[in-house]
């Protein structure tokens, strides 16, 4: 019998977990895989990204039609600032919101908070499965990136590679633990999973859109996909300002998910 939350939920989503880890390798490995005959022909290809509108070429982590064909630039615009994001946000959100929600849903919080452990161990060891689950999937894109990329004319630097990875850890945990917090409050999945897929979908767009209209780009460094990208890790290392508000703002939901979850009337 597992002995505490912890490794129970990792358990209970292992088969999910591997089919997770197989996907995301299967992405990178392609996109590796197509660089060098993409890069063969960059000047057709180049001619093609500068009929892109400025909005598309920011969604696609890049600010000119020539940085797309660059290894940095190639990466960032076919892994970072969307699929993988995609991938690392739909498990995070989707986790978050069966830790709290999920569980009242399914009808098993009662046994769970039946046993000797507090509502606020519980969240905790949630996050730290969470945790430990996500970074077990963005590590396959780090090793798939650290082996592969040189292969294929794609080497950018481990320290690139440790920062914009980091980074996408530290979001998907914020949008999971945002999740926690409006299922912990509410008890509600579809509202704890709608409301926070909405609210990624908006900063995603936010941080695409806002460069391109001149009202708006002083405020680009709202969404916090600008704290993930807006300064370029993969490149530039870890901006340590940016990475520290998404840590912070992690923090300051788990802290409410804790006072929402301990506080609501559960039935139990």
């Amino acid at each position: 019998m597992l002995r505490s939350v912890f490794t129970k939920t990792i358990f209970d989503r292992r088969r999910g977990l591997i089919g997770w880890t197989m996907g995301m390798a299967a992405l990178v490995v392609m996109v590796i895989a197509f660089y060098p005959s993409i890069a063969g022909q960059r000047e057709q290809l180049e001619d093609l990204f500068e009929s892109y509108p400025d909005s598309l070429l920011a969604l696609m982590g890049v600010e000119s039609a020539s940085d797309i064909l660059s290894p940095v630039g190639y990466l960032n615009s076919q892994l970072f600032a969307n699929v993988v994001l995609l991938i690392v946000l739909i498990f995070a959100i989707g986790a978050g919101t069966a830790a709290t929600a999920g569980e009242e849903r399914d009808g098993t919080l009662d046994l769970l908070l039946a046993q000797p452990i507090s509502r606020t161990r519980v969240l905790i060891d949630k996050l730290g499965s969470i945790t430990v689950m996500l970074a077990g999937i963005i590590a396959v894109s780090f090793v798939a990136l650290v082996i592969g990329g040189p292969l294929a004319s794609l080497d950018v630097g481990i320290s690139g590679l440790v920062a914009v990875h980091f980074g996408t850890l530290l979001l998907a945990l914020l949008f999971a633990t945002l999740a926690m917090f409006i299922g912990g409050l509410t008890g509600s999945r579809g509202i704890a999973l709608g409301t926070t897929a909405g609210i990624a979908v908006i900063a995603y767009f936010m941080y695409g859109l806002f460069p391109v209209i001149d009202a708006l780009a002083p405020h680009q460094d709202i969404s916090p996909f600008y704290w993930l990208l807006g300064e370029n890790p993969l490149a530039n290392g870890v901006p340590w300002r940016w990475f520290g508000q998404l840590a912070g703002f992690t923090a300051l939901f788990l802290a409410g998910a804790i006072w929402g979850f301990g506080n609501r009337d559960t039935g139990t």
